[in-house]
């Protein structure tokens, strides 16, 4: 009797441990919240419930035409819709995103993790046909998105031509961005870009639509405007940074005429040493000197990034100018002025 009672006595606690662990009737089998399970169902766990979602953000994105349509010559007054002046003597592209304005294929837009300049490239897309884009990001950090217009994938699509949004750093637009928690998607991060010689242009402005004509000629007065000297203010300008000398050249023109100066303007240039040889550029009147005599025009060499490519040259130059009669005049006359360019990395 007394091995009969420890035998029982054993047995009680052993029944009772498996009476708690057993599952009965349908009683669904529990398990660990945060054991990993699934996301779809296998031989070891039928059912099993999908992991959260991977944390990563979509950067999306558009490279434009941002149209702006200017005439070869003097800037009409006001500019065409879309143009703004940009303090160069010039009008460039507003930066708006506006009705009608197209997307640009195949452009190669890169992303870097870091800093624009330094940074490793971790990944790089092309614009669809609607010129837009789309990064996948990961993990929280500092990113850069980066279009090189120089690039060999888009010189051809893109130049000639100048970014008219966002900023601009040595020619290349970029967009700057660091990010601690992961949103699901972030942008707009859009680009646009302004052809130089699109759209053509149709003679339609802001304002009241209509461009003003030149004063009509007169019979009375034949005399074109009067030139007496035309020079630069640098010997030298240089191109891509600053850092080397002047990047911007202003011509001053002593012109004048008794019937008094209507319009004046400069045509310029870039030339290769290789023998490249540029399209020829508009400058408008910028201000004026000392007194109205002196008419001053400035001319950015930084435009040569897009023509000269890390090559030196010279900025070939011409000044025009018409007078309230009609009358038109040039210097010099029949060959034109030049200062050398040079590329400063």
């Amino acid at each position: 009797m007394k091995r009969i009672n420890l035998l029982l006595f054993g047995l009680i606690p052993l029944l009772v441990a498996l009476a708690c662990n057993m599952p009965f009737g349908n009683e669904p089998e529990q398990t660990d919240p945060y054991q990993f399970q699934p996301s779809s169902p296998s031989s070891s766990n039928p059912g099993g419930n999908p992991p959260p979602a991977a944390q990563q953000v979509t950067i999306v994105g558009m490279v434009w035409h941002d149209a702006c349509a200017l005439p070869d010559g003097p800037l009409p007054n006001p500019v065409p819709n879309g143009c703004i002046i940009d303090g160069r003597g010039s009008a460039v592209a507003n930066g708006y995103l506006e009705p009608g304005e197209q997307g640009i294929a195949g452009v190669s837009v890169q992303l870097i993790s870091g800093d624009c300049k330094t940074g490793p490239i971790i990944s790089m897309t092309t614009t669809d046909a609607q010129g837009r884009y789309s990064f996948n990001v990961a993990t929280p950090g500092s990113y850069c998105i980066l279009i090189d217009p120089l690039a060999a994938s888009n010189d051809t699509i893109l130049i000639p031509g100048r970014w008219s949004f966002p900023q601009v750093t040595d020619g290349w637009a970029v967009y700057e961005f660091t990010f601690d928690a992961v949103p699901p998607t972030m942008g707009p991060a859009d680009f646009g870009w302004d052809y130089q010689f699109l759209p053509a242009y149709s003679g339609s402005s802001s304002g009241s639509g209509v461009v003003n004509p030149p004063p009509a000629p007169s019979t009375a007065d034949t005399t074109p405007p009067t030139f007496t000297d035309a020079y630069a203010n640098v010997t030298e300008a240089f191109y891509m940074t600053s850092a080397c000398g002047p990047t911007e050249v202003l011509i001053t023109a002593e012109i004048e005429d008794a019937s008094g100066i209507a319009d004046a303007h400069v045509k310029y240039r870039f030339m290769g040493d290789s023998g490249y040889v540029g399209s020829w550029h508009t400058a408008g009147l910028s201000g004026y000197g000392a007194g109205s005599v002196e008419h001053q025009f400035l001319i950015n060499a930084g435009e040569a990034e897009f023509e000269l490519f890390g090559e030196n040259g010279s900025i070939q130059y011409q000044v025009f100018a018409r007078d309230n009669a009609g009358n038109e005049s040039s210097y010099p006359d029949g060959f034109v002025l030049g200062v050398p360019v040079s590329f400063c990395p």
